[in-house]
This record gives C-alpha cells, sequence and structure tokens, in this order.
C-alpha cells in the first residue's frame, strides 16, 4: 500500500507469477482467503491444508509460505499501526494487538457466516475499488477485530 492508504490486495490465480508462495516475512498484517481449491501453508512451523472458504489472519512477523494446488487466493497486506493509528475508538485494543498482547487465531473458523460477510466485503471493497472503498475498508477492519475479540477468535500472549 501507501502512506495514505497502507493496504495492498493481491488476486493470485495458477497463471500469476508468484502462484507458489515462498517462504517469507514482513511486518505488515496478512489476511488470506481460499476462493477455489487447496492450498498447504505453513505458518511459523504449523501446517495448514486449507480450501475454499478458508480464512487466514496472519500477524506481523510470522514466517509464511506454501504451495497452492488448482488454488484461487486472495490476500490483503496491511500495517495496522499506519492504517489505525489516528482513530482513539477502540485504542486500548488496537494497543494490546500492536503490542502482541492479543494474537489472533491464524485459521478462523469457515462456519461463521458473519466473519464469512465481513471478510468478503472487506476483499471486495478493496478489489473494486470504487469511491469510498477506503472508508468501508477501514470499517471492515474495525468490524473483523470487534468480532475476532468479541467471538474469542484469540489468545493472550
Amino acid at each position: 500500500g501507501t502512506i495514505d492508504f497502507p493496504i495492498a490486495f493481491y488476486h493470485i490465480e495458477p497463471s500469476h507469477p508468484r502462484y507458489q508462495m515462498p517462504y517469507h516475512w514482513h511486518p505488515e498484517y496478512e489476511i488470506i482467503r481460499i476462493l477455489e481449491g487447496f492450498f498447504h501453508l505453513t505458518i511459523d512451523g504449523d501446517s495448514y491444508n486449507v480450501t475454499s472458504g478458508d480464512i487466514l489472519f496472519l500477524h506481523n512477523g510470522v514466517l509464511h509460505g506454501g504451495i497452492p494446488n488448482d488454488c484461487i487466493y486472495e490476500c490483503l497486506v496491511f500495517d495496522m499501526d499506519l492504517f489505525l493509528k489516528d482513530s482513539r475508538i477502540g485504542r486500548k485494543q488496537i494497543n494490546r494487538i500492536l503490542q502482541n498482547e492479543i494474537i489472533f487465531l491464524q485459521h478462523l473458523p469457515q462456519e461463521s457466516s458473519i466473519l464469512q460477510n465481513i471478510v468478503t466485503n472487506l476483499f471486495t471493497s478493496m478489489a473494486e475499488r470504487r469511491t469510498g472503498h477506503e472508508l468501508l475498508i477501514k470499517g471492515y477492519l474495525y468490524q473483523l477485530l470487534g468480532y475476532l475479540l468479541q467471538e474469542n477468535l484469540y489468545q493472550n500472549n
């Protein structure tokens, strides 16, 4: 992303030059959603076999990579501090996340229709980039974090 809008969107299909995800890390957070197929993903040494509908939430600094198989997947990579730092709303919770006191589950439950709707809206807004998408995306990120906290989809570190 940019300083004005610190979030990047990637739609990855088998023809994409970065289809296979080499092991890497970055200081930003990342959300991965699997649209089709199968993906063997390793995150900080833990292996996940994910399929269509799965959502992964990666904290900053985690080593991750994997091998997709007939897979279409999307990624949002964002700097949570830059993206949410100007707001006082929820600052206590945001600080706990940024200081790694709260660690969200990496593999989020697929069966939650609320979670699926939030993530679908987030990715669709980013992909379409229609007028106002920046505000919608910020709102969806807050919704996502609020939902993860409300449903206890985290552990205290």
